[in-house]
Parts: structure tokens; sequence; C-alpha cells
């Protein structure tokens, strides 16, 4: 079935390092062109690679999709595959909404959807409403899906003359709540770890008002950028609320367990509030 489609999938829930071994065997075998999945999966199979010191070749093109694409994920899948990434955008209910050109512009996919800006106050991001044209048995009819952003009437230089949209908000992310109410967004926490040469990847993981989790998948012989790293993460975190200091736990772990729908939350809170104020982080493929 695999062969007929000419697209071979591999299953996220089952991402460890044996399994990435087997994924090694069959990209040598099947010799694909191009990668298409989700964003921290496709980035935890190129650190795998350049781990291991293993490459795969012919590579033409990466096309990440259900998540937020991070700059550092993105800098590891062209180093290892030597090849462009192109971020998509969509969703389950609406699919194929825009896609990245060569030139980093995301274009609407106009004969798949019509994509427009909810009016709202104020000159912030606005919600889109989404009308599907391939949806036949269930139609959505400018249909909102919570994400925000902003359409434009700028050409791009390169030669697709779909129109251009710019994603701000999308794909939920837990806001924390720290002590004395104060609300943090969970993009704050991601930022902690860029750059960050002796992780693979990372959550946290919000338990009680004065509780994180900070769980972390090392790369070996990195040891001294890694605890370097998560001791900054610390000081930073304490320092939102110095007068009612947040407790950091740590602890490192071989992998990190996925959603229910196979993807990878960089954050997550308990806390009630923290729950019902969700709101979402800027640019990324969802699906």
């Amino acid at each position: 079935r695999q062969f007929i489609r000419r697209m071979y999938q591999f299953d996220p829930f089952f991402a460890g390092e044996k399994d990435m071994e087997r994924w090694v065997g069959v990209f040598k075998r099947i010799q694909p062109r191009v990668i298409l999945g989700y964003a921290s999966t496709i980035a935890l199979f190129a650190f795998f690679l350049e781990r291991h010191g293993k490459r795969i070749a012919g590579i033409k093109g990466i096309f990440t999709t259900a998540e937020k694409l991070y700059q550092p994920q993105r800098d590891v899948l062209e180093r290892v595959f030597g090849c462009k990434v192109f971020d998509c955008y969509g969703s389950s209910e609406v699919q194929n909404i825009a896609a990245e050109c060569l030139q980093g512009k995301m274009h609407i996919n106009a004969d798949f959807v019509v994509l427009e800006e909810d009016q709202v106050e104020g000159d912030g991001p606005r919600p889109f409403l989404l009308t599907s044209l391939q949806n036949y048995s269930m139609p959505f009819i400018r249909y909102r899906n919570e994400d925000c952003g902003f359409l434009s009437n700028e050409t791009c230089s390169c030669g697709n003359n779909f129109p251009l949209m710019r994603l701000e908000i999308a794909r939920t992310s837990d806001n924390f709540v720290f002590p004395g109410g104060r609300v943090v967004h969970g993009e704050f926490f991601t930022h902690l770890m860029y750059g960050s040469s002796g992780i693979v990847t990372f959550q946290f993981h919000q338990t009680a008002v004065d509780e994180i989790i900070l769980s972390v998948v090392p790369a070996p012989g990195d040891k001294e950028a890694r605890e370097a790293k998560i001791k900054d993460a610390i000081r930073r975190i304490q320092a939102v609320t110095p007068e009612d200091p947040v407790r950091v736990v740590v602890q490192e772990v071989d992998a990190m367990p996925l959603s229910k729908a196979g993807k990878h939350r960089f954050t997550r809170s308990d806390v009630g509030a923290g729950a019902a104020l969700e709101t979402t982080n800027s640019s990324g493929a969802h699906g």
C-alpha cells in the first residue's frame, strides 16, 4: 500500500533511538525526495542523525506541518538534510490553507480555501475566517478557527501570484499562572531554551502555581552547555516573580511523551486558570 501510494509513513508515537535507527534503513531503501510531517518529529530525527554521524542524501525539500516550526528546528533540518524547509499552514477542519515559498512568504492556497479577516477593534492580529472549497459533505463557511494574523496586498517576487498572509497567532500553547496571579505566555519558556546545544528537546510542565517540572532529553557530550542553559532558564523564570519564587524541578528523560494527536508540546499547564486562558503562539504549521 505504501509503495503504490509512493508515500511511506513513520509513526511519531514510536520515535525512540531504536525506532529511528530503523527509519534510517527505510530511508536508504526507498530513497525519498521529500519529507512531510510534524515539525518536532522531523527535527528530532535530524538531531538523531547529527548526533550519530549518519547521513541521508537526496532530500530535495522538507515540508513541516501540524506544529509551530521553531528556528532551531529549521536550522537543524537544513543543516542535516542540506535542503530548504517549507512551513505549511492548515488545520484538521480546513486543510492546505497556506504554504511558504522560496522567499519565505506564506501564500494562501486560494484554490483550496477562502481566507478572510474578521473585523475587530484595534491594530493587532485579526481572527481568520475560513471557507473550505474542497469539503462537499460538511462545508465550513466563514469558520473562525481561533488563529489570527494579517492578509497582505503585497506581491511576492517568487512568481507565485496567490495572495499573501502572515500568521501571528496559532497552535494552542498553555499560559502559566504564577503566584500573585501573573499570567506568563508559554512562548516565554520556549525562548529560554533557544541555542541549547546540549538538549535534544524539552518540556515545561506546570503542576502547581509555584512549581514547574522541566523535562529534558539530553544530547550526549554537551553536559556543561546543558547545565548552563538549564541554570540560566531557572534564574530567568524565578526572576518573573522574585517575591514569590517558583520551584523548578529538572529531570532528564530518554524520550518526551506525545499528545494524543502524536504532537510534542513544549509547554503544558495543569493549573486551572492557565488551562482556561489558553492562547496561541506565532507562526507555524498546523494540522
